[in-house]
């Protein structure tokens, strides 16, 4: 007797078939989403990622301008002009403004050379530029009573240290030059006994401040320089920092400050108490990074300080440098503002 198989598929069951149509439910589902989120971060012309990316791509054309400014005009909330070196070969520097009006939805346009203003952002509804300034002064005559040289030294052959961390500075004053008819001066160069103090890696900088009334440093800095502890031997040794106070009215002092920057102990200063200390050079210490000072009388860091004294009748006019300066604005449809900022090559100044 022959035996006939039967070879026909076996159909779905019911609940078999729901399974199925329940999972392709979900998945159309979470493609449809995919698609949807897709679509939203593709460029449009306008909306709210138009309206960032635009306001994006001007801060860092204007930001990058700025970063190789000579000198500013105007630096104001709404309006930003400076000079930069010649870019069209005529040997002239060129003079760049932004300005908006600071009306919301009006644009903001860019000016070269005094020519007619270009739109170069549409549908601002907020701007602001900032800038953080430093106070300087320039030498404006040609006399001047020797090139660089000396102007105080102290030594010892035994000198007593002190750490320098992040808040706790070592410092001193430095009084102006006696030279007779001095009208200025101004410091170029420092040198300091230092060490290595505790573990590796300690960082600081040594900083030449203006000081206030009673002739503690105050926060204005005229220049300041890095150091690395790794640098330093185990023994006190003289380390020169190339700083340039500018020129300084006559009769001005200048506190030299050491800190500590990163690391428990970032270096040691060599200094000593005793009558060789120069005239009115008076140490100083801070235990809380700057806001309080104690003075010692007969202390000083052992240092030696080079710099040029002024004998013009020309003076010296103060100035003023954009240290920083920072941009923020907010195009079009756009919820948050863009941000940038950068500190200038050229320390350029402001010009009245």
């Amino acid at each position: 007797m022959r035996h006939h198989h039967s070879h026909a598929a076996r159909a779905y069951s019911l609940i078999e078939l729901t399974v199925s149509l329940a999972i392709v439910s979900i998945l159309v589902t979470a493609i449809g989403s995919l698609i949807i989120l897709a679509s939203k971060a593709i460029p449009r012309d306008d909306g709210v990622f138009a309206a960032s990316l635009g306001g994006a791509v001007l801060a860092e054309e204007l930001i990058d301008d700025a970063a190789f400014a000579l000198a500013f005009k105007q630096v104001s909330k709404t309006a930003l002009e400076f000079t930069l070196a010649d870019r069209t070969g005529d040997a002239a520097a060129e003079t760049v403004r932004y300005a908006w009006s600071g009306t919301p939805g009006h644009p903001l346009t860019r000016t070269i050379n005094g020519s007619s203003p270009i739109v170069v952002l549409p549908d601002v509804r907020a701007l602001e530029f900032t800038a953080t300034m430093r106070s300087g002064s320039v030498f404006l005559g040609g006399d001047q009573s020797s090139s660089a040289k000396q102007l105080q030294a102290y030594d010892a052959a035994l000198p007593l240290t002190q750490q320098v961390t992040n808040s706790n500075w070592f410092g001193f004053y430095v009084p102006p030059p006696t030279n007779a008819g001095a009208t200025g001066w101004r410091i170029t160069r420092v040198r300091l006994k230092m060490l290595r103090s505790g573990s590796s890696g300690g960082t600081g900088d040594v900083q030449l401040r203006k000081p206030k009334a009673d002739g503690k440093p105050g926060s204005t800095v005229y220049a300041s320089a890095t150091f690395r502890e790794d640098d330093f031997g185990l023994l006190a040794s003289w380390q020169t920092f190339n700083l340039d106070s500018g020129a300084v009215p006559a009769g001005q002092g200048i506190c030299i400050v050491i800190r500590g920057t990163a690391g428990s102990n970032a270096s040691g200063v060599g200094y000593f108490s005793s009558l060789g200390v120069p005239p009115g050079t008076v140490g100083m210490a801070t235990t809380n990074s700057g806001n309080t000072w104690t003075t010692y009388g007969s202390t000083s860091a052992l240092h030696e300080v080079d710099g040029i004294v002024y004998t013009t009748d020309e003076g010296i006019v103060a100035r003023d440098y954009v240290e920083s300066l920072n941009v923020r604005i907010r195009a079009g449809a756009a919820m948050t503002a863009i941000e940038k900022t950068i500190k200038p090559l050229n320390r350029p100044e402001i010009l009245d």
